[in-house]
């Protein structure tokens, strides 16, 4: 799909709450239709968005903004096209370098960069606030830094797999 098409996908996935292995951020109307909740049960927000699989995780959000054209699972991601090489660059040399809808992988997580300004991504955080959300390039970047170390090429890299990540386009 072209690059409005993506962004538009991925827009309308903010606020969707996160599962692991995803559902369908757009959701399934018809689940109410052949399930109709019962008349004296009232669902909290949280419980009919779960009762629809209003859920996503980090590489199905992608997965269903590209419609399908990139991979499902992070580990094939990690892989997918083009390396932007990133070994020994700083936070701000690496957001020189990227381009909107570049992905910043490493195993089990996907970060879809938007703009030279922003990244949007589906987790699950330490507090159990969860879901996709619009964030700081460079925070997120900052953030990323405390754990793990740029580098081109997944692969060829001997950093172990919770210390590295790569950039893909």
């Amino acid at each position: 799909p072209d690059m409005n098409t993506i962004y538009k996908n991925l827009l309308s996935a903010v606020d969707t709450q996160y599962i692991w292995w995803g559902s369908y951020y757009q959701w399934i109307p018809e689940i109410n239709e052949l399930y109709p909740t019962p008349s004296d049960v009232q669902l909290s927000t949280w419980e009919q968005q779960y009762k629809i699989l209003q859920w996503t995780d980090c590489s199905w959000l992608l997965w269903q903004a590209t419609i399908g054209y990139t991979p499902r699972n992070t580990r094939w991601l990690l892989t997918f096209w083009q390396s932007v090489p990133i070994s020994w660059n700083s936070v701000s040399q690496i957001i020189e370098k990227v381009q909107p809808l570049d992905l910043i992988v490493w195993a089990w997580h996907v970060i879809i960069i938007l703009s030279d300004e922003y990244v949007i991504e589906s987790l699950w955080k330490e507090n159990y606030e969860w879901g996709a959300e619009i964030v700081k390039l460079d925070e997120r970047l900052e953030d990323i830094f405390t754990r793990r170390q740029p580098v081109d090429e997944w692969n060829e890299s001997e950093l172990p797999e919770k210390e590295k990540f790569v950039i893909r386009r």
